[in-house]
C-alpha cells in the first residue's frame, strides 16, 4: 500500500473510537476501520491464492468463515501463567506484566468484537480450544500440530 508500516501500527487490531469518526452511507473516515478492512482483504486474497498459511488473530475465523480447509484455533492459558511469560519476555515487574497484558486482552477483545461476528474466545467459533498453561508452549504447539495433520488426513 506504500504507505509506512510504523504509522499504521497505532491503528492496527484497534476498534475504531466511535467519538473521533464516523460513518456516512457505509463509508467511515476512521483509520482503524480502513487499516483492518485492508488486512480483511488482503487475508481473503492470501486465501483465495489456494497458499497454506497461518494468521494470529485479525478476526480471520469470521473474515475466512465461508472457506473450505480453515481451521479455527483460540490458544489461552491461566492468568498467573501468562503474567509470569509477559515478566520473561518483556523484563517488567509482575505489576506492570499484568497491566500490559488487561490491556492487550481488552484492546484485543474490543477489536475482535466489533468487527467480528463472534464473541472473543467464544469455543462455539473455533474448531478447537487450548489452554497453553496446561502442557507448555512446546508441547501445545505439537500437540495442535498433531491436530492440524489429522485434519488435513480427513
Amino acid at each position: 500500500m506504500q504507505v509506512d508500516a510504523e504509522h499504521l501500527k497505532k491503528y492496527e487490531e484497534k476498534k475504531r473510537r466511535l467519538f473521533l469518526s464516523r460513518t456516512v452511507k457505509g463509508h467511515s473516515n476512521a483509520p482503524e476501520d480502513h487499516v483492518a478492512n485492508h488486512q480483511f482483504d488482503y487475508i481473503r486474497r492470501l486465501a483465495d491464492s489456494g497458499e497454506s498459511f497461518v494468521i494470529v488473530g485479525r478476526c480471520a475465523e469470521s473474515v475466512l468463515k465461508d472457506r473450505e480447509g480453515i481451521i479455527k484455533i483460540f490458544v489461552t492459558g491461566d492468568r498467573n501463567a501468562r503474567i509470569k511469560r509477559v515478566m520473561e519476555k518483556f523484563s517488567l515487574s509482575k505489576a506492570k506484566a499484568t497491566e500490559k497484558m488487561d490491556r492487550h486482552d481488552r484492546t484485543r477483545k474490543a477489536y475482535h468484537n466489533y468487527y467480528s461476528d463472534t464473541r472473543w474466545g467464544d469455543p462455539e467459533a473455533y474448531d478447537i480450544c487450548i489452554n497453553s498453561s496446561k502442557l507448555g508452549v512446546e508441547k501445545t504447539a505439537k500437540a495442535l500440530l498433531r491436530y492440524i495433520r489429522d485434519r488435513i488426513e480427513e
